[in-house]
C-alpha cells in the first residue's frame, strides 16, 4: 500500500486552506464595501433628513403667517368690492327715481287732460296707417288732416318724450347687490354685512334699498329652515350689519339661503337688482369689528373717478364738431314746460345748432355744409335735424350758398333767432319747430 508523503498531505491541506482563507477575504471585502456604501448613503439620508426638517418648519412658519393674513385679505376683498358697490347702486337706485318721478308726471298730465290718453291712442293709430289714410283723401282734405295731426302730436308730445325717456332709462338696468354672511357656530350667531355706511343704515327711508334689505332679512326668520326672535344693527368697518342669535337647519348653505331670501324680499320692488351671497371666515368678521369706519374715504374717492369719467364722455365732441354728447342727454331730457307752452323737442335742437352757427360767425357770410350740421348724431336726430333744417330754409332763417348744399345765417332773422334762443316760440317758430297753437308763448321752464 503506498502513501502519500506528510509534505504532499501538508501541501494539499495548506493549499485548501488558503483557497478557503481566499474566498472568505473576499465576501470580507465585499461586505466592507457594502457597508462603506451604505454608511455613504445614511449620511446622504441623514443630511436630506436635516433639509426635509429645515424645509418642513418653513413651510409651516409660511403657513402660519398665510394663515394670520387671511382674515386681514378677506376683510381688503369685501371692503373693496362694497366701496365700488356702493357707487353703483346709488347709480341704480337714482335711475330708478328718475322713472318714478317721470311716471309721477305721466299721471300728472292724464289728470289735468282726461281725454289726453285717448288723443295719444288716435295719434299712434293714425301714425301706424297714415299713408293708407292719406292716399284716399283729396290733397285739401290730407292738408287740413295734417295740420290737425300736428296739433295732436304737439298735445300728446310730453307724454311720448317721456315715454321714451323711461324706455333709455330702463334699458340694460342692471346693478348687482353683494351680502356678506358670517355663521359664528361657537355663539350660535349668524352676522350679515351690506355695502351700506353703517350710520346711515338707521335713516334709510322705507324706499331705499337698504330698507328692503332689512325687511327681507328679517322675513328669513318666517322661514322653516330659520331661526331669530331679533336682529340687531352693528357696524363693521363703517359698514351696515345685522345679527342674530339665530339657528340654521337648511340644507343648503348659510349664503345659498340668504341670497334666495333677499332675492325674494327684493326683486318685485326693485327689478334689476341682482343678489349674490356669500361667506367669510369669523376671523375676518372679528378682524373687521376693529377696524375703523372707512366707507366715506372709499366711496368718495370712487365716486370722484366717476363723476370725472362721466364729465369726460358729456364733453367728447361728435364727429364733425358741431355736437357734444351732453347736447344728446339735454335734447333727450323730460321736457318740464309751463301750461300752453309749445317748447318741444325740435326748439332743443334748433336752438343749439343756431347758437354753435352763431358762435361759429356764420351768419350772412361763412358758411358751413348743411350735411355737417347732422354729422355724427343718433339717427333720430338727424333726421329730426335735417327736416329742421329744411323748414329753416322755408322760412329765410337760413339762407342757401351756391344751392342748399351750403347754408349761412340770414342776418335779417336775428331777432327771431334770439327769441327761440330764449326759449320763446312766437308764431314765427310754431310751423318750424312742428307745432301749431298760434299764440307766442314762452317756454320752458327747465
Amino acid at each position: 500500500m503506498t502513501h502519500d508523503s506528510l509534505i504532499h498531505q501538508l501541501a494539499t491541506l495548506q493549499e485548501g486552506i488558503e483557497n478557503d482563507l481566499g474566498v472568505l477575504d473576499e465576501e470580507i471585502a465585499a461586505r466592507s464595501q457594502e457597508r462603506a456604501t451604505i454608511l455613504l448613503q445614511l449620511d446622504a439620508l441623514h443630511q436630506r433628513l436635516d433639509a426635509l426638517n429645515t424645509e418642513s418648519t418653513e413651510l409651516q412658519s409660511r403657513r402660519e403667517a398665510m394663515s394670520s393674513q387671511r382674515p386681514r385679505a378677506e376683510t381688503e376683498v369685501v371692503m373693496r368690492v362694497f366701496a365700488m358697490l356702493a357707487n353703483s347702486l346709488a347709480a341704480f337706485r337714482n335711475r330708478l327715481a328718475e322713472v318714478s318721478e317721470l311716471r309721477a308726471q305721466r299721471e300728472s298730465l292724464l289728470r289735468d287732460d282726461p281725454d289726453l290718453a285717448a288723443a295719444l291712442q288716435n295719434y299712434r293709430e293714425f301714425e301706424r296707417d297714415k299713408d293708407r289714410v292719406l292716399s284716399a283723401l283729396p290733397a285739401l282734405y290730407r292738408s287740413s288732416l295734417l295740420q290737425e295731426h300736428d296739433r295732436l302730436r304737439a298735445r300728446v308730445a310730453p307724454l311720448i318724450e317721456g315715454e321714451t325717456h323711461e324706455a333709455r332709462l330702463l334699458e340694460d338696468l342692471v346693478a348687482r347687490l353683494s351680502v356678506v354672511v358670517v355663521g359664528d357656530s361657537e355663539q350660535d350667531m349668524v352676522h350679515w354685512l351690506m355695502p351700506f355706511p353703517a350710520d346711515t343704515i338707521q335713516d334709510a327711508s322705507e324706499s331705499d334699498i337698504a330698507s328692503a334689505v332689512m325687511r327681507a332679512l328679517e322675513d328669513l326668520a318666517r322661514s322653516e329652515e330659520w331661526y331669530f326672535a331679533e336682529l340687531e344693527s352693528g357696524a363693521w368697518a363703517g359698514y351696515a350689519t345685522m345679527s342674530a342669535l339665530a339657528e340654521y337647519t337648511g340644507k343648503a348653505t348659510l349664503a345659498e339661503s340668504t341670497r334666495a331670501g333677499l332675492e325674494a324680499g327684493l326683486q318685485d320692488q326693485w327689478p334689476g337688482l341682482q343678489v349674490e351671497a356669500v361667506e367669510i371666515s369669523v376671523a375676518a368678521w372679528k378682524y373687521g369689528l376693529d377696524l375703523p369706519p372707512v366707507v366715506e374715504a372709499a366711496a368718495g374717492e370712487q365716486q370722484t373717478l366717476e363723476v370725472v369719467a362721466m364729465q369726460d364722455k358729456l364733453d367728447e365732441e361728435l364727429q364733425g364738431g358741431w355736437y357734444r354728447r351732453a347736447d344728446i342727454e339735454s335734447w333727450n331730457r323730460p321736457l318740464k314746460v309751463t301750461s300752453g307752452s309749445q317748447w318741444n323737442q325740435q326748439a332743443r335742437r334748433l336752438r343749439t345748432l343756431l347758437m354753435r352757427m352763431i358762435a361759429g360767425g356764420m351768419v350772412g357770410g361763412d358758411w358751413v355744409d348743411a350735411e355737417q350740421l347732422t354729422m355724427g348724431l343718433p339717427q333720430s336726430h338727424a333726421e329730426a335735424l335735417r327736416e329742421g333744417i329744411s323748414r329753416l330754409l322755408e322760412a329765410g332763417v337760413l339762407r342757401p350758398i351756391d344751392g342748399d348744399d351750403r347754408v349761412t345765417m340770414n342776418p335779417s332773422q336775428l331777432e327771431e333767432v334770439q327769441n327761440l334762443i330764449n326759449r320763446d316760440t312766437t308764431e314765427f317758430w310754431l310751423p318750424i319747430i312742428g307745432a301749431s297753437t298760434p299764440s307766442a308763448v314762452s317756454a320752458e321752464a327747465n
